[in-house]
């Protein structure tokens, strides 16, 4: 019987949080014009979004981008910047 491993994650490993310079207004106006594709202002599993956002990275003072991939985290992000920007 043949056993597979478990597929590892492709994302770098880092010890150091990764920290990310965004323009709260900007990246707002983004997430939910390529997330909120049926127009609701909410991000749900309904919309056909591509799910992924690129933000600049502050070690490389937004140079450099990484992709954030899941659902949830834009979902979060945005009512945490509503909540406190």
């Amino acid at each position: 019987m043949l056993t597979r491993s478990r597929r590892m994650s492709h994302d770098e490993k880092s010890s150091v949080p990764r920290r990310f310079l965004i323009d709260v207004e900007e990246t707002i106006r983004l997430v939910l014009e390529q997330e909120d594709t049926d127009g609701d202002f909410q991000i749900s599993v309904t919309d056909a979004g591509p799910k992924t956002m690129a933000l600049g990275t502050a070690t490389s003072n937004g140079f450099k981008t990484f992709d954030i991939r899941v659902r949830n985290w834009l979902r979060r992000a945005i009512e945490y910047l509503q909540a406190h920007f």
